[in-house]
C-alpha cells in the first residue's frame, strides 16, 4: 500500500510538471495548482467524496516554484478567500483513478467543497468523461487560481 502511495505521489508531481492548462494567478501573482490524492472516492449524482488517507499538495509555477502540503480542511477554508477565489471562479479539475471497468479520467468543474474529519467532498459538474460510483487510488488535479492561503 505504501508503494502505491509513493507511485501516486510521483504521478501527481509529474502531472504538475506537464499540466497543459494555464492556471489563473494566486494572490501573490504566481499560478498555483492543487493535487488531492486518496485511497478511494465515491461519486453520487453531483457529489464526489474522497476518503482514506487524503493528502493535499499545492505547487506554484515559476518563478517561485514552491510546493507544500495543507490539510483538506485548510483547502476548504481557502475556497471563499480572495478576489479570485474558487467560490467566485470555480476551478476545473481532472479526476483519475481506477474504476470497476478500468481507468477513470474525467474533467469536472468543482462548485463547492466540504471537509469532515480527514475526508474531502466536492460538488461538481461533469465536463468530459464518465465517473463511476467507486474509484480506487483517486487523484484530483485542481486547476490553479483562488489560493487564498497566501500562495
Amino acid at each position: 500500500m505504501k508503494l502505491k502511495r509513493v507511485i501516486a505521489a510521483l504521478i501527481s508531481y509529474a502531472a504538475l510538471a506537464v499540466w497543459p492548462v494555464a492556471a489563473e494567478e494566486g494572490q501573490s501573482g504566481h499560478p498555483v495548482f492543487f493535487v488531492v490524492t486518496s485511497d478511494q472516492a465515491q461519486a453520487t449524482n453531483d457529489r464526489l467524496e474522497l476518503s482514506g488517507d487524503v493528502h493535499v499538495t499545492w505547487a506554484k509555477e515559476h518563478p517561485g516554484r514552491e510546493a507544500g502540503t495543507i490539510s483538506g480542511s485548510e483547502l476548504v477554508k481557502t475556497w471563499q478567500v480572495g478576489p479570485n477565489s474558487f467560490q467566485a471562479d470555480p476551478p476545473n479539475a481532472i479526476l483519475t483513478g481506477a474504476g470497476s471497468e478500468g481507468r477513470v479520467q474525467a474533467v469536472v468543474e468543482l462548485t463547492s467543497s466540504a471537509s469532515t474529519n480527514d475526508d474531502l467532498s466536492f460538488t461538481y459538474k461533469l465536463l468530459h468523461g464518465q465517473i463511476p460510483a467507486q474509484i480506487s487510488g483517486a487523484s484530483l488535479f485542481i486547476d490553479g487560481g483562488g489560493c487564498g492561503m497566501g500562495c
